[in-house]
């Protein structure tokens, strides 16, 4: 796993793929980390909800895990540079690599397809699975689909 220290108006000029969620805002980097990547921006009550040092070292227990996986993890992350200077390391943000052409599977609408889809998503759960990683937050716009099929979790 990378480790960058930013501040926290890095994230004003880049493009917002979704600010839905109640705990962060994702946005699309296309360059500038070697690869297309996906920031999740960590919102102040998903902060003041889980302990810092928890989450970094779930972050690095979850990244050694699915190093080979089929599914993606967090490659990068992100401290803020202000807390950093202070001897801090705080969690703003977390990144993945971009999917590209992926869609959420609530768009997949061949019936066939979305049994291909299922079966896939029950393989990668299988795998996650016996790695001890449980996913909690399975719903629709956490689960990617690739035009050939391929089901990853975000």
């Amino acid at each position: 796993m990378i480790e960058y220290c930013i501040s926290k108006n890095y994230f004003q000029n880049l493009k917002i793929i979704s600010s839905n969620g109640r705990e962060s805002t994702t946005y699309f980097v296309p360059n500038g980390f070697g690869i297309p990547v996906c920031i999740k921006e960590y919102a102040n009550p998903f902060l003041h909800t889980n302990s810092n040092d928890e989450v970094i070292k779930k972050l690095f227990l979850l990244h050694q895990k699915l190093v080979k996986s089929k599914n993606i993890a967090p490659s990068i992350i992100f401290y803020d540079l202000e807390e950093y200077q202070h001897g801090k390391k705080k969690l703003i943000a977390t990144a993945t690599p971009f999917l590209q052409d992926y869609v959420s599977i609530e768009k997949v609408s061949d019936i066939s397809d979305i049994f291909i889809c299922i079966r896939n998503l029950t393989t990668l759960l299988t795998e996650l699975t016996s790695l001890s990683i449980f996913p909690t937050d399975l719903n629709n716009s956490n689960i990617m689909v690739s035009p050939d099929l391929n089901v990853q979790l975000i």
